[in-house]
């Protein structure tokens, strides 16, 4: 939006000092100096996200504003409904007084609209200073007024904004929407009903808008067609898109001026939301197809997006994934572990994942030399996520929590999160579909066939049974050149031990299979922490580590519960079995799952999950009957869907219907036909069967 106040850290000027500053390589401001000597800067309008080039006339840098400089609206309650019935009076702003060097502030009104016919060349987006509302007010953090009609010329304005500033120039913030997240606590002020939703991270790439999905207490999707509080797809995403500039892509005003000034219309300001919803129907799970899953942990274990896993224990730099899809590319760094008697073992682990896709911004993030906590580089050098959790990159989503959990998105909806565990990074990959064929490296081939999963560079493959000596050798094939090393060098050691050493360290020699010595104390306490986990125990031997050994464990817990947790329910196997001879003729039993493969049923290409690919199985909405009403919000399979009439009212055709296996509710359709709903003997009881 503009109007940040940059402060320049670490460098004094004197008062009558001229400071010039310059942002995106192309815009110019002037600064100014406090009486502190300290300079700042004032950001212009810029209409972009993530990182923005910065400049001053001096060779200094710059800090970004804390949150600490945001305004609050006190009441915020009131000032969404505020000339609504019953709803008047004052209204009051607050600010960090100290966050101005000035005594005195003004505070504005500034306007956004967009013009011109939409999606043409003349679609135009405008930020405009209107009037003043408070001039040469005192800096006491607080403000107070009451509104009053706006003038002719400003009422036509849906989106405005309060700009505070220091009363010799402008600067300002605005007031965001509200969330509705589950581990804050928040309200979910526009979705009643809601205890959760997410956003999807970036805009479509031809519409620009967003989608967002909000679910109830017992984490079942809500729809518009069932509730206000539902799901609702945005014209406009929140973020924005590049170029920015250009409607519906600006960030934050284009959302605010399709969506969410719309609900406030039509669902806060009036009874009118029913028309909202009408326009904005949810997505449900019908044409949703799972992402498939790969990690690496541990010393370290490639668990494939087919289902089988490799340890492969090299000292260098690898191919983890690419793609000729996308480009995308995925490379890991391992390196010698150093147990509890600081020894290089014959050991190693991930330390440090490159990644990048098509021509965006290259994300590394590594264990730190010094610390031991992880680093996370963009385009080689280090970033900080000390003032913001998120960055909105070329390319990418980058989001970083406070335990370390970095989350890496991309434009094609591939993603990555990366953890530090026992000394080692984890890793876990998660794919659309559409890579389908598309994937190569030590996280194998998706393809559903997990016997080619070890396929060399060459396209050669190697038997699924191969030794551990043998899969060395495959791991090997897999170094990186150094042409398309995507890592950084900028240690003596990284330079010793990667950029002029081999990317393969063929002198290092790891130990293949461990020693399982029942005399060995240690092996009492690995059989208690890790049962029968193979990954757990081989670790525990391999590094004398239990600490190792409970990392590698959690982290293959993980990634079975995700494995586990994107899979559809199939029911029982009775159920699936039975559901599948209708459909096929023919009965195969996978576990308790039915799978099946190369097959084509009405709704699935192939269905459930075993070494194939998956989808939801989703029936649709279900409208309950006229003069009636239904039972149940959930419409995947096997949920069932109850009907019942109104007073006066008898049930034909199903009083219940279940999701099948085929994406087709059972039964028929349900309606409430006229009648004293009394049957046979004057007994009161259902009657639908005529």
């Amino acid at each position: 939006m503009g109007g940040k106040d940059f402060e320049i850290l670490n460098v004094t000027f004197n008062a009558s000092s001229a400071v010039s500053c310059r942002f995106k390589q192309e815009i110019e401001t002037s600064g100014y100096v406090a009486e502190d000597g300290r300079a700042h800067c004032i950001s212009p309008l810029l209409y972009e996200s993530g990182l923005i080039p910065f400049e001053i006339s001096r060779d200094v840098h710059h800090s970004k504003v804390s949150a600490a400089e945001k305004s609050t609206l006190v009441n915020a309650t009131k000032w969404q409904y505020y000339g609504t019935p019953n709803t008047g009076g004052n209204l009051t702003v607050t600010w960090m007084h100290q966050t101005f060097p000035a005594r005195r502030v003004n505070i504005e009104v500034w306007g956004y609209q967009e013009t011109g016919e939409s999606y043409s060349e003349n679609w135009m987006a405008e930020w405009k200073y209107l009037y003043t509302l408070g001039k040469e007010e005192p800096n006491s953090g607080t403000f107070t007024f009451i509104p009053v009609p706006a003038k002719a010329d400003y009422n036509t304005w849906d989106i405005g904004a309060l700009r505070i500033s220091p009363s010799n120039y402008s600067d300002g913030q605005r007031q965001t929407d509200y969330g509705c997240d589950i581990e804050k606590g928040s309200a979910c002020t526009y979705h009643p009903g809601a205890v959760h939703c997410v956003r999807a991270i970036q805009a479509s790439p031809r519409y620009a808008s967003g989608q967002q999905c909000c679910y109830d207490s017992t984490g079942t999707q809500i729809l518009t067609r069932d509730s206000i509080g539902g799901s609702t797809p945005d014209r406009g995403h929140d973020w924005g898109s590049p170029p920015f500039k250009k409607p519906p892509r600006v960030p934050g005003f284009s959302h605010w001026l399709y969506d969410v000034i719309s609900f406030y219309y039509c669902c806060l300001w009036s009874d009118n939301c029913q028309f909202y919803l009408k326009h904005r129907p949810s997505s449900d799970c019908r044409t949703y197809k799972p992402p498939r899953v790969a990690s690496a942990f541990g010393d370290p274990h490639f668990l494939t997006f087919d289902g089988a896993n490799i340890t492969f224990k090299g000292q260098g730099e690898y191919t983890l994934l690419e793609s000729n899809l996308t480009t995308l590319r995925v490379q890991g760094r391992t390196q010698p572990a150093r147990p509890l008697n600081k020894t290089l073992a014959k050991v190693t682990g991930l330390s440090s994942v490159a990644i990048q896709e098509n021509n965006s911004d290259v994300i590394e993030v590594r264990n730190s030399e010094h610390s031991g906590m992880l680093e996370v580089l963009l385009n080689k050098e280090v970033l900080s996520f000390s003032e913001q959790s998120w960055m909105d990159l070329k390319g990418l989503f980058l989001y970083s929590t406070a335990d370390q959990n970095i989350t890496v998105m991309f434009s094609s909806g591939a993603g990555m999160e990366l953890r530090g565990r026992g000394g080692f990074l984890s890793l876990t990959v998660l794919l659309p579909v559409e890579f389908h064929n598309h994937t190569q490296g030590l996280l194998g081939v998706m393809n559903d066939n997990p016997r080619d999963e070890y396929t060399f560079k060459n396209g050669t493959t190697m038997s699924s049974d191969a030794s551990p000596q043998q899969l060395f050798e495959f791991g090997a094939d897999w170094a990186v050149k150094y042409e398309t090393s995507l890592f950084t060098y900028d240690t003596q050691f990284l330079l010793n031990n990667f950029f002029y050493a081999e990317k393969h360290n063929s002198a290092f020699i790891p130990v293949f299979s461990p020693y399982e010595d029942p005399a060995d104390l240690l092996v009492k306490e690995m059989t208690l922490l890790c049962d029968s986990d193979p990954f757990c125990r081989f670790d525990v031997l391999t590094t004398r580590s239990l600490k190792v050994g409970n990392s590698t464990r959690v982290s293959h817990q993980n990634h079975k519960w995700l494995v586990e947790s994107l899979q559809p329910d199939c029911g029982s196997e009775a159920d699936a079995g039975n559901d599948a001879r209708d459909l096929l003729g023919t009965k195969k039993l996978l576990g308790i799952t039915f799978c099946t493969t190369n097959v084509t049923v009405t709704v699935l290409t192939t269905l459930c999950i075993g070494t194939i690919s998956y989808v939801v199985v989703s029936c649709g909405w279900l409208d309950h009957p006229t003069n009636g009403k239904k039972e149940g919000t959930n419409y995947l399979l096997n949920s069932t869907i109850r009907f019942s009439c109104n007073q006066g009212y008898r049930l034909a055709g199903s009083e219940e219907r279940t999701c099948q296996l085929t994406g087709v509710w059972s039964g028929g359709t349900t309606s409430c036909l006229p009648g004293t709903g009394m049957c046979g003997c004057g007994f009161f009881f259902k009657c639908h069967k005529f």
